[in-house]
Formats: structure tokens, sequence, C-alpha cells
């Protein structure tokens, strides 16, 4: 049977729709993430096949049958990472000519009109921007060690750094403390060091804490609150110095997209950044997308968007 797939692979969850031509939704899934740049090839591979094979096998349907896939993926930093994550799937079966690759924010690029940027504030933190020539540049994204400043991640590690400095009685903040003993049954110094070693690489683990900031701020937490007031210094910093490096005409607007759990969930955050994007960057206009990016992948899948190269 033919069908059409969009994929969004994130950090920390995958999703993928299969339609027909028409856009009617025949399947969905979601499972476990993964970074290529951060998981590698081989973990990288396990996920997209346990995203793919369970709907294909729901829907008795083979890859060489698809007319369009988008494949959003995140970790795709490089030209050569690009087509690793090509080659898995042009092996799972899919046909070269219908296969389109992106990263998963710059897929949201293909939809809005030149000059555009994406501020992600997720488990990582990245930005992407398109001039109006076409031209793509690139901001952030190294990874949780070099960078992701302002994402889920960091705010997940300032928090255990945080509790860190209350139980080394440095500091005093009862409230996140609390918050983060009733998540994770911690309690001492040496516990927190080893669960930090032990996720330092997935970082999953970590980023899933960045929740507790905006709850224990709204209960009195001071050091809840600086870790979410520089957070949106971080992120509003991500995308001024990619709107700086795209030369955009004063007089042209821009179209600035927020995504990401960060900039989406906290309000904090959102409301903070967009007020220092108006206050610094000249006719901008902010875009919160009310569709999921699998779904923008989808669309791009449905009318054979071309790849555009990037600037790395």
């Amino acid at each position: 049977m033919k069908y059409y797939a969009g994929l969004d692979i994130g950090g920390t969850s995958g999703r993928i729709i299969l339609s027909d031509e028409n856009g009617q939704v025949l399947e969905r899934l979601q499972t476990g993430g993964v970074s290529i740049f951060s998981g590698g090839e081989k973990a990288a591979r396990k996920k997209y096949e346990e995203l793919v094979f369970p709907v294909l096998k729901k829907r008795k349907s083979e890859p060489s049958e698809c007319e369009g896939i988008c494949v959003a993926a995140t970790g795709i930093d490089s030209e050569a990472l690009r087509e690793c994550v090509r080659e898995i799937f042009l092996d799972i079966g899919f046909p070269r000519s219908k296969l389109y690759v992106f990263n998963d924010c710059e897929v949201f690029l293909q939809v809005y009109k030149a000059p555009s940027l994406i501020l992600i504030g997720g488990t990582g933190s990245i930005s992407f921007g398109q001039s109006r020539s076409g031209a793509m540049v690139r901001t952030g994204g190294w990874g949780h060690i070099l960078s992701d400043e302002g994402s889920g991640f960091h705010i997940g590690l300032e928090i255990v750094k945080a509790v860190g400095e209350h139980l080394d009685r440095r500091s005093h903040d009862e409230t996140l403390y609390q918050m983060f003993y009733e998540t994770t049954g911690i309690s001492d110094l040496e516990a927190l060091n080893n669960f930090l070693n032990a996720n330092i690489m997935t970082k999953n683990a970590i980023a899933d804490l960045a929740p507790l900031a905006e709850e224990a701020m709204n209960e009195g937490s001071e050091a809840a609150r600086e870790i979410l007031e520089g957070t949106i210094q971080k992120l509003y910093r991500i995308a001024r110095d990619n709107y700086q490096k795209m030369a955009v005409d004063k007089e042209d607007t821009l179209n600035l997209i927020f995504w990401g759990s960060v900039l989406h969930k906290n309000k904090m955050v959102q409301r903070g950044v967009a007020q220092l994007v108006r206050e610094h960057i000249p006719n901008v206009e902010i875009q919160i997308p009310q569709k999921q990016a699998v779904e923008i992948a989808l669309e791009v899948a449905l009318g054979g968007q071309k790849e555009k190269i990037l600037c790395y």
C-alpha cells in the first residue's frame, strides 16, 4: 500500500506519522528518542528501526512502497551525519528519490517564509536561520558538554548543582531540595555525585529534572528563579548571535520560531526570551507553531521539499 511518512526524532522521544496522499493519517507511534551526534550510529539505527518497523508491520506495508518520507532528526550537525542518517534509512529499504533528511529544527525553515530563524530550547538548544537569499546558518547545538546552554539538560544540571550546594551547606534552598528529593530519592552528596556521573553522558535523566525549576520557583525558591533567569539570557544570546550571522536587512520582517519543551512549556522563559528579542531585534514576528514537528515533517514529505545545504 502506498503511503507517506513524517518522522520527528528528538533527543528524548521519537514520533512517526503515516498518511495517504491526501494527508489522512493512517498510523502514529511515539517511542524513545536519540541523537546520532551524541549517541552514535549504532544507537541511532536501533531507535530508528524501533520507530519505523512497528507501524509498517501494523499496516502490512514495505519501505519500498513509500511515496515520500521526511526524517527530521536531532544530532544531524554535519553533512557527514546527514549522509549517515540517509544511509540508515536506505538500508531499511526506503527509496533514495523519496527520502528527505533534515536536522529536526531545520525542517521548520522549509515552511516559513525567509528571512526566518528558529530557536530551539528542548533537551538541547540550537538555532538555525535562513536569509532571504536562501543561505542558512546555525548557532549552538554542539552537544550537551560543549554547548546546549539554556536547554532542559542545562536547567537540570543547574538544579543538581544547586542541590549539591544545599547538601554541602554552602547555600540553603529547602524548597528546591525537597522537590528534588521527592523526585529522585537522593539525600546525600555521595548519591548525588553517583547520579550525576551515571547520567552525564546520556543526559535524559538530568534533562527530565528541568520542570522542577518552575515548580520550585512558584513555591518561592530563589535558586530556581536564578536558574530560569539565566536560561532566558542564554537562549536569547543564541537567537541574537544567529541573527547577526544572517545579515538581515533592517527593513525585512524576521520570522522567529520558538520550539522545544523549555520554550513552549515554561511560560516565564518564553515571555522573558520574547521580551529580550523584541527589545534588541528589529521587525521581528515571534511564531509558536501549533503543529508538532512530526506534522511539519509529514507536510514536507507530501510536498517533496528538496533539502537545502547548511553552512555548518
